[in-house]
């Protein structure tokens, strides 16, 4: 019940609809997207919300698109962290997340498997064995009123980016 495609397609929500892979953004609060990833096939509105990600690489450009102090976190010269929390909090909730990847309504309905998108989900690379090398928590939702007991929130276990464990 708290799915924006509850009460059926709209104006607001029709990226939901569209085939996987679709991003699909919203504002809360009048001042925060979401970054949403349509889920299920098209004409079916289900699209998983993402709350936080674990920086690896463009971290420079996400601490100027949050607009925090230069150097906050990596000297790209030696590659040393300055510090920990600065770096756990650049994206870990939806509104972080979607500042620091400068995302907003005007990507809503992007297709994110498209070859010609300038988004890119995954190079690989060194850091296969840390992505493939994980256990997956499942839990209740969070920040919502409707369907908050329902188990459809998933994190990876004993992750520090995650948004709230």
């Amino acid at each position: 019940p708290a799915s924006h495609s509850f009460n059926g397609k709209n104006e607001r929500n029709k990226s939901m609809y569209s085939h996987p892979g679709t991003i699909y953004i919203y504002l809360i609060y009048g001042m925060y997207y979401c970054f949403n990833i349509v889920t299920n096939k098209k004409d079916v509105g289900e699209a998983v919300l993402i709350r936080a990600l674990e920086p690896i690489s463009g971290i420079d450009l996400m601490e100027k698109n949050r607009k925090m102090n230069k150097k906050s976190v990596i000297d790209n010269n030696t590659n040393e962290k300055y510090n920990m929390n600065k770096l756990i909090n650049l994206c870990n909730g939806p509104g972080k997340l979607a500042m620091a990847l400068s995302l907003d309504k005007k990507h809503d309905g992007v297709d994110l498997l498209d070859s010609k998108s300038k988004f890119q989900l995954m190079e690989s690379g060194e850091d296969n064995e840390k992505i493939n090398n994980f256990s997956i928590v499942k839990t209740t939702r969070i920040g919502i009123t409707k369907g908050a007991e329902l188990p459809h929130r998933f994190y990876i276990k004993n992750n520090q980016f995650v948004s709230k464990a």
